[in-house]
């Protein structure tokens, strides 16, 4: 059987706890992972007209698009960079819940938010084990297993 030496099965855990933590954040403050897959899965394109450029908060734009007669509103960051009000954009839309949309794309949303998750899980991974490695007093910490170093005395 193989033995993985203590600091780095704390790692390890920390790492996969804290990107389930962000996942679940995300999902749970906005679109999420869940979201962003069922837009770039199931998503439809239509049409939608901007009706306010908020271009100092991140080239923020609002607009309204029509599904099936009725209106939506919605809004992103990033669409008014090189639009007006009134202008034309592609928006993608959830079919099961047409409140659910984006002028972006939402492959580059998913990749670029799981990156983001795996980021974080991989800096607290890190402190972790370089606590659990060099920090005698750390509290989960156990120095057996690990080459190189020695119980503390």
């Amino acid at each position: 059987m193989l033995s993985i030496p203590r600091p780095v099965r704390i790692a390890l855990t920390l790492g996969v706890v804290t990107f389930t933590l962000v996942a679940v954040l995300e999902n749970a403050t906005g679109l999420g992972f869940r979201e962003w897959y069922r837009l770039q899965v199931d998503g439809r394109k239509t049409y939608a007209t901007i009706t306010r450029l908020d271009l100092p908060d991140h080239r923020a734009c609002n607009y309204v698009y029509d599904v099936h007669g009725v209106i939506y509103h919605g809004g992103d960051v990033g669409c008014g960079e090189s639009h007006k009000v009134g202008d034309r954009i592609r928006v993608t839309y959830e079919p099961a819940k047409p409140s659910v949309a984006t002028s972006g794309s939402p492959g580059s949303e998913l990749s670029s938010d799981i990156e983001g998750a795996l980021f974080i899980a991989t800096i607290m991974s890190g402190i972790a084990f370089l606590s659990a490695t060099r920090n005698p007093r750390w509290p989960w910490s156990s120095h057996a297993g690990v080459r190189g170093l020695s119980e503390p005395s």
